[in-house]
C-alpha cells in the first residue's frame, strides 16, 4: 500500500497521519486511501483559524481526506462537500476532478472543544517572525511549509507587545479560573485562600521596597499626642522587630510582606 503523509496546521493543532497505519484512520471497504483528521483534545466557543492539509505520497496517488470535526467549518478551499478527493504528488501537488491545482486542502471552523494551553510560549510581537522560524524548522516544516504558516499569522501578531488576551474579573472568582488561562494576576490574600505559594509559584511579586508596598503599607494612626507613647512606641519596635519580621517572612510565604519606612 502506498504510504501517505498528511500535515495539519493551525494555531492550536500539528498532526503528522500516515494512511496506511493504524488501521483505524482509513476505510478497509476502500480501494482508495480515504484518511481522516482528528483534533487531538475534547475541550467555551473556539476558532479553528487556518488549518491546512499537505499531502505528500510516494507516487502520484488519487486521495480522499475527511474531517472527524466536531464544529461547524466557516470555510473551506477548496469546497469540502463530503470530504476532499484529490490527486496527489509527490511534490505536493493536489488536483481535483476539474484539473484546478492546489498547494494544500484549508478549512477554518468554530467549535466548543477547549484546546490545552497549559504550557507554550509568550513571545513578544516583534519577536514573532524569529520565533515561527525556528519553531517551524523544528517540527520539521519545509522553507515553503513555514512561509506560508507565518505569511497567514504574522500580520495578526507582530504588532502586539506580547501575544496575551487581558480578561478582567473579580478578585475572588480569579483563582476558580487559573486552570483555564495562561496565567492570573492575584490579590496576595486570595492567592493565600487557593493555596498559591507566593514565592515559589509565582511569576512575579511585588517586593518590600516597591511602589505598591509603600502606597498601599499598613500604617499605624495614632490620637495626635500620643505618637511618643510609651505603649506606642512598644508596639511600633514589636512590629518591626526581627521577630515579627521572621514570622511574616514564614507564614505568609510573599503574600505578605514586611515594610521599613
Amino acid at each position: 500500500m502506498k504510504k501517505l503523509l498528511v500535515l495539519v496546521l493551525s494555531l492550536a493543532l500539528l498532526l503528522t497521519l500516515a494512511a496506511c497505519t493504524p488501521d483505524f484512520w482509513r476505510e478497509s471497504t476502500s480501494a482508495k486511501p480515504v484518511i481522516y483528521l482528528y483534533p487531538e483534545e475534547k475541550q467555551d466557543e473556539t476558532c479553528d483559524a487556518k488549518p491546512v492539509a499537505y499531502l505528500y505520497p510516494q507516487t502520484e496517488t488519487e486521495i480522499t481526506v475527511r474531517l472527524d470535526y466536531d464544529g461547524e467549518l466557516t470555510c473551506t478551499y477548496p469546497a469540502y462537500a463530503d470530504g476532499w478527493t484529490v490527486s496527489a504528488r509527490p511534490d505536493g501537488t493536489l488536483t481535483d476532478e476539474d484539473g484546478q491545482t492546489y498547494r494544500y486542502l484549508y478549512w477554518e471552523g468554530v467549535t466548543d472543544q477547549v484546546y490545552d494551553f497549559s504550557s507554550g510560549f509568550c513571545v513578544a510581537g516583534s519577536d514573532t517572525a524569529a520565533f515561527l522560524e525556528d519553531a517551524l524548522e523544528q517540527l520539521g516544516l519545509s522553507r515553503a511549509e513555514a512561509n506560508e504558516f507565518i505569511i497567514y499569522w504574522l500580520p495578526l501578531m507582530q504588532e502586539n507587545p506580547y501575544n496575551v488576551e487581558i480578561l478582567e474579573l473579580e478578585a475572588a472568582q480569579i483563582p476558580r479560573v487559573k486552570d483555564e488561562v495562561a496565567y492570573v494576576v492575584l490579590n496576595g490574600n486570595y492567592a493565600l485562600d487557593a493555596g498559591f505559594s507566593v514565592a515559589k509559584d509565582s511569576l512575579a511579586y511585588e517586593k518590600s521596597d516597591s511602589d505598591a508596598a509603600k502606597t498601599y503599607v499598613n500604617v499605624i494612626a495614632v490620637k495626635e499626642g500620643n505618637e511618643n507613647s510609651e505603649k506606642i512606641l512598644a508596639l511600633v519596635g514589636v512590629l518591626k522587630s526581627d521577630a515579627i519580621r521572621q514570622y511574616i517572612n514564614d507564614t505568609y510565604d510573599g503574600a505578605v510582606v514586611p515594610f521599613d519606612d
